[in-house]
């Protein structure tokens, strides 16, 4: 739940020498010399290393699956930055064909662990999280679509390019062998009969990913505090409706008091078929899942 132990995990010679480590960490900050390393969690398409020095750490960032993402991830933290918690970025660059970063080390642990563990018991950290989601209408957008890494929208037919990657998702083998016809045909009707043109009015930034395992909290005067929004690799200009979606998905299996506590805490009116249509996208996402596997 939450992507827990989604991470793949790194084999010994993915991981930089001693010689490349210092040579990446250089770049960013001048004269850091790297003493240890420990390997964070959270990792899919990334491997993210806190490198240790004699006094201060910071956050190696390799993309491993995307030669742009590290430009582009550093102009959407430049953008969000004084507005929205997010780390500063010392340095971007490529190496040996890799592109990487050097990130602040920000402060707290994963909100997924909070709530996994059961530290807030009240879940009212919940309602910060559904004030951070509000603030993410500040930065409007012209046109939906998805960020180059300049920032510039692709602008797309977003409810015609959705529907169809759904439908061609469906026809995929792995779910075709994991779902029954009656619950492909059930999924295909739905589908046909979603209007996703809502997901096109009104774009500003979505980050496409937000979970908890990519929220860092830290303990306050008043209990849990966010202390960071992480991992915006994936963010585009589109619908408020679609982090709703991420951050519910597993709301099913956690206490009632989790999602009300979350939309305690969103400002925006929401529409009539909100709840179609997080479920629509719920069941779009853990259909694209299957069909990689």
């Amino acid at each position: 739940m939450f992507k827990k132990d989604w991470e793949h995990p790194y084999l010994e010679e993915s991981l930089p020498s001693q010689h490349i480590l210092k040579t990446l960490m250089d770049q960013g900050i001048p004269n850091f010399i790297p003493e240890s390393f420990d390997i964070l969690s959270g990792g899919n398409r990334n491997l993210n290393l806190r490198v240790h020095g004699k006094d201060s750490s910071a956050i190696l960032r390799l993309y491993l699956s995307d030669s742009k993402a590290g430009m582009r991830e550093k102009n959407i933290y430049h953008m969000l930055r004084g507005e929205i918690p997010v780390p500063r970025v010392f340095y971007t660059g490529m190496y040996d064909g890799i592109s990487f970063s050097i990130l602040e080390d920000m402060p707290g642990i994963s909100l997924r662990d909070v709530l996994l563990n059961h530290k807030d018991p009240d879940f009212r950290i919940m309602e910060s999280v559904g004030k951070l989601l509000s603030s993410f209408q500040k930065f409007p957008f012209d046109h939906a679509g998805f960020f180059d890494e300049a920032l510039n929208i692709k602008i797309i037919d977003y409810a015609r390019d959705i529907k169809a990657y759904g439908l061609n998702a469906l026809q995929k083998e792995p779910v075709q062998r994991a779902l029954s016809t009656t619950m492909i045909n059930a999924i295909v009707q739905r589908i046909e009969h979603t209007d996703f043109t809502i997901l096109e009015k009104n774009p500003h930034f979505t980050h496409g990913d937000f979970g908890p395992e990519n929220i860092l909290v830290t303990t306050g005067e008043n209990g849990w505090e966010i202390s960071a929004l992480l991992d915006t690799e994936f963010s585009f200009s589109g619908s408020f409706l679609q982090d709703i979606a991420n951050m519910t998905r597993y709301a099913h299996k956690m206490p009632k008091a989790f999602e009300t506590q979350f939309f305690k805490g969103l400002s925006m009116a929401l529409p009539n078929n909100w709840e179609n249509m997080t479920e629509t996208l719920n069941i779009l996402a853990l259909l694209d899942i299957l069909s990689r596997h």
